[in-house]
């Protein structure tokens, strides 16, 4: 009985702590506001984060030493606007609901989204390597220059943060081998140009259409996509699971595509086993593919294909230039 009743005691203890901890814990802000990042020139910068519910937070900024202060929801949730200077730092931003957080050589400069596909995303090194690629990574010693990664991430609502690994770096030959190559070279270019310091914000992914990247009021404008807007809409309520439904969406379309697909038999690609016999298949010369006048079947599955509603590869007066021989 004793034990037991120390125990309890204990328990509540740490329980109290905890609650205490809690109660007291720092400003948290999202995973792109770190040290070493970049903010732009002579503008208005929105902050944000979570504090603790209906507590004073507090932003002092480094550069002119005002103080901006703001009342966190009942959530936790608080933002504040900050007016920055020209561009130069290094400085600091000090966060504070009763603790503080302070972010550390901070700069002041021009800060540019990077977006894109393959040829965006390739980066200098790794699966890109770019001419003289060691040479250039080498040569990478730009301190003035940051860069921040975002991880590949799919939803179907706005975020309030992103997928961050490692927060804003300074270029160097150590972080710069799997950052985009076109972005680094930009930034370079106008780092020599300006002698001032760039930030750069990477987020490409090989492959994607234009349209994932577009906002749902943007998408509500285009006729084609208007119906997928509304779709998207709907599920942004919260009470449905939106990867379920485009889980069973997807499978729905493979589904009917299987069947037009001559290529497919049974879920396997008979077109690529090592006995299929391609004898009565044509040749062609190659590169000059674009010119051959044995593309009539190719543009008649082009047909079929366009009638059963699926979206074509290439465009319809992109193939006809294509097949005129």
């Amino acid at each position: 009985m004793r034990s037991e009743g120390l125990f309890k005691r204990t328990f509540v203890t740490v329980i109290c702590c905890l609650a205490l901890v809690s109660a007291e814990a720092k400003v948290t802000l999202p995973s792109f506001f770190t040290d070493n990042m970049v903010l732009q020139q002579q503008t208005t910068v929105k902050l944000y984060g979570i504090a603790s519910p209906l507590k004073q937070v507090s932003v002092c900024t480094g550069w002119d030493g005002k103080k901006y202060e703001t009342r966190s929801d009942k959530k936790g949730e608080w933002s504040l606007n900050v007016q920055t200077p020209k561009a130069g730092g290094p400085y600091e931003l000090t966060f504070s609901d009763g603790k503080k957080l302070v972010l550390k050589n901070i700069l002041i400069g021009e800060v540019w989204f990077c977006s894109g596909q393959s040829n965006m995303e390739m980066p200098l090194g790794g699966w890109g390597k770019i001419m003289n690629y060691q040479q250039e990574i080498a040569n990478a010693d730009f301190p003035s220059i940051r860069l921040l990664q975002v991880r590949h991430a799919v939803d179907f609502v706005p975020q309030t943060d992103a997928g961050i690994d490692f927060g804003w770096e300074e270029c160097t030959p150590s972080s710069i081998p799997g950052f985009s190559a076109t972005a680094y070279f930009f930034a370079r270019k106008l780092w020599e140009e300006l002698k001032i310091p760039i930030g750069l914000v990477h987020s490409s992914w090989g492959g994607t259409p234009a349209e994932p990247w577009v906002s749902y009021e943007g998408l509500k404008k285009v006729n084609n996509y208007r119906i997928y807007a509304e779709k998207m809409s709907a599920m942004s309520d919260g009470k449905k699971n939106t990867n379920e439904i485009f889980q069973q969406e997807y499978r729905k379309w493979m589904d009917n595509l299987s069947p037009l697909d001559k290529g497919m038999k049974d879920g396997k690609a008979v077109w690529a086993t090592t006995d299929y016999n391609d004898n009565q298949w044509k040749s062609m010369n190659v590169p000059d593919i674009g010119r051959h006048k044995d593309w009539k079947d190719l543009t008649d599955w082009y047909g079929s294909e366009r009638r059963s509603g699926f979206r074509p590869l290439i465009r319809e007066k992109h193939w006809n230039f294509l097949c005129q021989g």
